[in-house]
């Protein structure tokens, strides 16, 4: 394999994804294609202000439409950059979209129309899906490349870009819109994100991104099973990013919800991990895993109470999946029967 032409943050991204699933030479040589692109293409003045701001990373934005990048949120996530630098034919039915109001304002809200009428008109054509975290890879990739001052931001379930301005302030761009869309207050009151949380809405560096996408290699290997793979990702997600709770409760629930895992000294870990978690960021997702850790270590009454907060707080994930609400109400009447989540696992398959 030949060495790639550039050397960014993307090039990184794809050695840690070939770690869990081979990727192959192709994908490096069409990434530095891009990146080619953007370097004759993408230009700027060295002003740093939004006006300057807004117009690089407009270019850069129009950059990926010429590529045919398409958002796939809220449609489906894409799991790896790899796939997402993989060409693949437009599913018609993911254009029309007419049935959903969050898929309507996708379309209507785009700054990018234009390749929306293309992919409309050209339905033949293939094209590349992406969503928030992988695009905000590309655009860190360019900045490198260009020396732009862009970095990554991370809030619940979403992450965009930040153009550094001077005297630390800062212009969001939301990479799944292609323009600065959200402002933090905004973003904080679609995430519940308290005004002083230290844990989001905070500027990545470069090695702290780097930990956001050690994390995401841990959900490739746990996708696969191979956790000890997976728990070594997350370890090091949490060493480079350690005021997020993401690494700390997917430990914690690979811990009290995979057999193979199970010992004392994990049962006691993932109830550390999962309290720390809570005071990190409380939402439903870290409830729930309290809930489970709770239950694990003996606590039943706490558990089933913690899950049934877990429930309350399930605004945004219940809308999208209503049915871990009624799985977290059932296990909270298991927890009240002095029984952890393994158990009722394994007494369910002894009886099927």
């Amino acid at each position: 394999m030949s060495m790639p032409t550039f050397q960014t943050l993307a090039h990184e991204v794809l050695a840690l994804e070939a770690l869990v699933k081979p990727v192959a030479p192709a994908t490096f040589r069409y990434l530095d294609t891009i990146l080619s692109h953007a370097q004759a293409t993408v230009s700027w003045s060295g002003a740093n202000d939004e006006g300057n701001a807004r117009s690089v990373l407009g270019q850069i934005e129009a950059l990926l439409t010429s590529h045919r990048f398409l958002c796939k949120i809220p449609w489906a996530r894409v799991e790896r950059l790899d796939d997402a630098l993989q060409p693949d034919t437009i599913v018609i039915d993911f254009l029309a979209a007419t049935e959903n109001e969050k898929r309507r304002e996708v379309l209507r809200d785009s700054a990018n129309q234009q390749v929306w009428e293309y992919a409309h008109a050209h339905d033949e054509k293939e094209f590349h899906y992406s969503d928030c975290d992988l695009t905000a890879c590309l655009y860190i990739a360019i900045a490198e490349l260009l020396q732009l001052p862009i970095a990554m931001c991370e809030i619940p379930f979403h992450n965009f870009v930040r153009w550094r301005l001077p005297d630390g302030l800062y212009l969001n761009w939301d990479t799944n819109f292609g323009y600065d869309r959200w402002t933090d207050a905004e973003y904080r009151a679609q995430k519940d994100v308290p005004a002083d949380s230290s844990a989001f809405l905070v500027t990545l560096s470069r090695e702290e991104t780097i930990g956001y996408f050690n994390f995401v290699q841990g959900l490739g290997f746990a996708r696969d099973g191979r956790w000890p793979e997976a728990i070594r990702s997350y370890r090091t997600a949490l060493t480079l990013v350690p005021r997020v709770p993401s690494a700390r409760v997917n430990i914690a629930w690979a811990y009290v919800t995979e057999p193979a895992l199970r010992s004392t000294d994990h049962t006691r870990e993932a109830l550390t991990l999962a309290q720390q978690a809570v005071a990190i960021f409380k939402n439903s997702n870290t409830v729930e895993t309290l809930a489970y850790a709770l239950a694990e270590n003996g606590r039943f009454e706490q558990a089933a109470s913690s899950l049934l907060e877990a429930v309350a707080l399930d605004s945004y994930e219940a809308v999208r999946d209503q049915r871990a609400t009624r799985v977290n109400s059932r296990m909270a009447d298991v927890f009240r029967d002095g029984k952890t989540y393994l158990e009722d696992l394994q007494n369910n398959e002894e009886t099927h």
